[in-house]
């Protein structure tokens, strides 16, 4: 008998039960997000991969349509996005289509410029339009957009992603574009169009050259760890390469420089810098065995989720362990339970529940360290249906506030069999829970799914996403204004 992947309806398409009410992925009823807010949902939501319910694809037909709808509101949603939650393939989308729907409008090579973070988003950008469309007919304002985001980046950037291997280039963004030199980046480009721009100073060319310099295995070994010295003690590596190396640092006999690698693991400048999910924290916590390491790296996820915000009052937090929200580091499981795991050791006064078929409440002791309690919570196992309903029968008082961690699939109804299709069983059960405990808490909906739709309407419901830490800044504010979110994405000038 499957333990997680158990059998579901699955709907034709989101038929209309009710005014605002209709079927989600799952088969169960659901109510219909807003467009700005879908929009927001998926843009801080999708790394671009097939999910539990929908296929890549099927997300992006579903972004570039909502982009269609409100073509200005997706553009500044995809550049908060990229440029707050570090979010990439999902901007790249809205890119290409504001550019393909809107003509005549010096806003969309604005918001193209403002889209590019990083160097090989430009080749992206242009190899996903290219695609779809082939060469001649990319848009004026996606060249221009293109063209004027070369102001913000030196030589070593374009150097380190020159992409020479990608079906699409630097060099080819450079022909098709043909960008204005500017002080940063003259004689880069220069160099770039005559072939003689080389990558020196990256920590990928450096162990390059050590690994060219020599055929003998012994001395290769010698000169990759002295490379490895040389970056790590002159701090010639960035945060994310350092995370994702740290098993070869590991391996290096002098202890300065696995000292110096500490030192730059727990620093909160870099850690807040660097843009990395914290999830990612985790990959890297599965490769190493040292435990001073392992030290370090509990050490720096606590800083990385130290925004968490200590709301005051009495939180419930549940975290959702159906089959649907996956499996393994990077899943929305894992990063609903490292999530929760944050916000209870934040708030002393808050109580855990663990969601699937059932329901249950978690002990857990909040002194351990954030991924040790996240390892804990996602122990617990409660089937794996999607019972949403479940929470707030087995809740044992009120509480000022809940934040759910959830794909908002719920699907599983009560004794009425029809409860799914007819009516919205959650929003019943936390309508009773309400009741029976005299309380109006405020719900945080942490969607984690970006599906199109979410299982709270209520004007004190905000609703939340992403992978990053970076929405825990608003916290605070969303409850003077539930819509906070939204009118974060709305102050972005293009």
């Amino acid at each position: 008998m499957a333990r997680y992947s158990q059998l579901k309806t699955k709907p034709t398409k989101p038929v209309e039960l009710a005014e605002g009410i209709v079927l989600n992925e799952a088969g169960g009823a659901a109510y219909a997000k807003g467009t700005k807010e879908e929009i927001v949902s998926i843009l801080i939501n999708s790394l671009m991969g097939d999910k539990y319910y929908e296929k890549a694809e099927d997300t992006e037909k579903r972004l570039r349509t909502l982009t269609r709808k409100n073509p200005y509101f997706a553009a500044q949603a995809a550049i908060y996005a990229r440029n707050v939650h570090g979010m990439r393939s999902v901007s790249h989308v809205v890119a290409t289509e504001i550019v393909d729907c809107v003509k005549g409008e010096a806003w969309t090579r604005r918001a193209v410029d403002k889209i590019v973070f990083r160097v090989d988003d430009m080749t992206e950008i242009l190899a996903l339009w290219i695609a779809r469309n082939g060469k001649r007919k990319i848009p004026n304002s996606l060249k221009k957009g293109l063209a004027e985001a070369f102001d913000k980046f030196d030589a070593y950037q374009l150097a380190k992603y020159k992409g020479e291997r990608r079906e699409v280039s630097l060099i080819d963004v450079v022909n098709l574009v043909h960008p204005k030199p500017g002080d940063k980046n003259r004689e880069a480009l220069k160099q770039l169009v005559n072939g003689t721009l080389v990558s020196k100073d990256t920590w990928e060319a450096k162990l390059s050259a050590a690994g060219q310099a020599t055929q003998n295995a012994e001395e290769k070994a010698e000169l990759k760890n002295l490379a490895w010295q040389d970056l790590v003690v002159n701090r010639k590596i960035g945060y994310l390469a350092l995370l994702r190396n740290l098993r070869n640092i590991e391996q290096q006999a002098d202890p300065m420089v696995l000292k110096i690698a500490l030192e730059m693991l727990v620093n909160e400048k870099l850690v807040k810098n660097s843009k990395i999910f914290p999830f990612q924290f985790m990959s890297a916590y599965n490769q190493v065995s040292n435990r001073e390491i392992l030290s370090a790296l509990n050490k720096a996820i606590d800083i990385s989720l130290s925004n968490i915000p200590n709301l005051g009052g009495s939180t419930l937090i549940a975290v959702d362990h159906s089959g649907s929200m996956g499996h393994g580091i990077g899943s929305n499981k894992f990063i609903g339970d490292l999530f929760a795991a944050a916000f209870y050791k934040k708030n002393p006064t808050s109580d855990l529940i663990v969601f699937g078929t059932t329901a249950g409440y978690a002990r857990l002791d909040a002194e351990t360290s954030t991924l040790s309690l996240a390892e804990k919570i996602g122990r617990e196992d409660h089937g794996g249906g999607t019972n949403m309903s479940a929470i707030f029968e087995v809740a044992k008082k009120g509480y000022d506030r809940v934040i759910i961690f959830t794909d908002e699939q719920s699907w599983i109804g009560g004794n009425d069999r029809y409860a799914n299709y007819y009516g919205t069983n959650v929003a019943s059960a936390f309508n009773q829970w309400r009741a029976d405990n005299d309380v109006d808490p405020y719900v945080y909906a942490f969607d984690l799914g970006g599906y199109a739709t979410k299982q709270f309407a209520s004007g004190k419901t905000i609703q939340l996403g992403g992978f990053s830490d970076k929405i825990f800044d608003l916290m605070e504010s969303f409850e003077v204004d539930p819509r906070a979110l939204i009118a974060e994405v709305e102050k972005v000038v293009i």
